[in-house]
């Protein structure tokens, strides 16, 4: 009996499972921190340099109306694209890997659908490129915006790819979890835009 003891207890112990650093996640909320300030800098220009010749009685986009209507169909596309972004991330905590890819795939033709409709208001505003501080600001405001949808899109093709592959379960979920953020960050960007360049205009 004290043999058979003394055996059980000195059985090796199971190695603990060594923690994943979460590189993915760090990189992509320092990378999403950098982007956010770059916006809210273009956006203060944009709206200091509209207030300066505004008060200066000088029109600030001549002889141009931008319509409401585009923007608001681009704003609920952007919150449809979260509630699937969200059931990606949700999908992938619970190994539920068929409607996680289903999720990422709609959220990526979300993103392709925001950028065919900011290409269509861009058309539908026919604001001349020229040396204006206004068309300038503007179009790095609008143009950065795009880069940053397209950038979004692609990176929730390789997430859903690396996810397809099997690398992202309920264990880890970190590359998933990243794409939601820059995909969130995407969305509230273009809520500024929309809120401080097209109603405010």
């Amino acid at each position: 009996m004290a043999t058979a003891t003394a055996s059980v207890t000195s059985a090796p112990l199971p190695a603990a499972e060594p923690v994943r650093p979460r590189t993915v996640l760090v990189g992509t909320a320092l990378a999403c921190m950098g982007i956010a300030m770059y916006f809210v800098g273009v956006l203060s220009i944009y709206a200091a340099q509209r207030q300066q010749t505004l008060k200066a009685g000088n029109e600030w986009i001549p002889h141009l109306t931008i319509e409401l209507t585009p923007g608001v169909f681009m704003w609920f596309t952007a919150l449809m694209s979260l509630v699937t972004m969200a059931w990606a991330v949700w999908s992938t905590k619970r190994d539920d890997k068929r409607h996680a890819l289903m999720a990422l795939g709609i959220t990526a033709l979300f993103g392709f659908a925001m950028v065919n409709q900011t290409v269509f208001y861009l058309n539908d505003m026919a604001f001349p490129i020229d040396t204006s501080v206004a068309s300038l600001l503007l179009y790095v405001a609008v143009g950065s915006h795009m880069a940053l949808m397209i950038g979004a899109v692609i990176f929730v093709g390789i997430m859903a790819f690396r996810s397809l592959t099997g690398q992202y379960s309920s264990h880890n979920a970190d590359g998933i979890i990243a794409a939601a953020m820059v995909w969130l960050l995407m969305v509230g960007v273009y809520s500024a835009i929309w809120y401080i360049i097209y109603v405010t205009k």
